[in-house]
């Protein structure tokens, strides 16, 4: 059985319950339950991260990761159309600007994907090669989603926040080592 790293849940997000790789390359702001745009600092990604550790003590298969994601996120029927993931940016954006998408289900879902394909840096130390495509389909969800902040609430005080931390993910993304499927 390959080496998993879990959180203890009464201690939470640690480096020392985190793949050695992932503390490599996660900055400060990854392990700050308390940081909305933090991976696993909103609900979402915090509920994806403890159902990725139970389905892997389970038996989960990093291969099998997308059926995971799939299965976990069609269980929470936030709603989203399956098309958005590989829509990409730009018709992401406009849909959420003609309200054919709802914002709020779209963002949680995103959130919850981002948790998973982190999560499985966190947990094995690497990403599969299938892993690394669904979290280049999120990171465009989640750039059509601060372009649309960007548009509908110019004012926003935490766009620059939210901007950083997609940068973060992305960063840390093309870094992780590869995992074999």
């Amino acid at each position: 059985m390959p080496s998993l790293y879990i959180d203890d849940p009464e201690q939470g997000i640690a480096c020392a319950t985190s793949h050695p790789a992932f503390v490599a390359l996660a900055p400060e702001s990854f392990y700050d339950q308390g940081e909305h745009f933090s991976p696993f600092g909103n609900d979402s990604g915090n509920d994806a991260l403890r159902e990725l550790e139970d389905w892997y003590v389970e038996g989960g298969q990093d291969d099998a990761l997308p059926a995971f994601a799939a299965g976990l996120i069609a269980s929470w029927d936030f709603g989203v159309p399956d098309d958005v993931w590989t829509a990409g940016r730009e018709d992401v954006h406009s849909r959420l600007g003609d309200g054919s998408l709802d914002e709020v289900a779209l963002s949680a879902e995103a959130q919850a994907q981002l948790a998973i394909v982190l999560g499985q840096l966190k947990i094995r130390g690497g990403l599969t090669p299938a892993a690394r495509i669904l979290g280049g389909a999120v990171v465009d969800v989640l750039w059509a989603l601060a372009d649309h902040s960007r548009v509908a609430y110019p004012d926003w005080p935490h766009a620059a926040a939210n901007l950083a931390a997609i940068a973060s993910a992305v960063d840390v993304i093309d870094k992780a080592p590869a995992l074999r499927a």
